[in-house]
């Protein structure tokens, strides 16, 4: 073997098995994170298509307090861990957070109102749209 070859050889970079098994982690994490992101699209759509009112996409309705339960006992095929991603998504929305400075009261599933919007609400909702 040429001397150059030798030299290549011997600076080739050779993964010890620690960090392959990192990167197939890091493959893994993607995959998963793949299927995170189309079960929330499908909870997102479910939502929607039962309740199209409250999880309208355009002008969704401020949601009440521990509606996570409520969500859980209808649709118990999606998981706690789930349902609170999906929220936790859902509130941090811009259209979500303006319906909280707009509208005056929360609702359930049902649309029906359970309790007003404080007023400690809209003001630091209103913090998100102040640059």
């Amino acid at each position: 073997m040429p001397t150059k070859v030798k030299e290549l050889a011997n600076q080739a970079v050779v993964l010890p098995a620690s960090q392959k098994l990192q990167q197939n982690d890091k493959k893994i994490s993607w995959e998963a994170r793949q299927k995170r992101l189309l079960e929330l699209k499908s909870l997102r759509k479910l939502l929607h298509e039962a309740h199209p009112v409250v999880f309208d996409y355009n002008e969704p309705l401020p949601l009440a307090i521990g509606i996570h339960k409520e969500i859980k006992a209808t649709f118990p095929q999606f998981s706690q861990k789930l349902i609170r991603e999906f929220l936790g998504r859902w509130v941090k929305d811009p259209r979500y957070l303006s319906a909280i400075v707009k509208m005056p009261s929360r609702v359930d599933l049902q649309e029906k109102v359970t309790e007003q919007v404080k007023n400690q609400e809209k003001i630091h909702a209103s913090t998100f749209f102040t640059n």
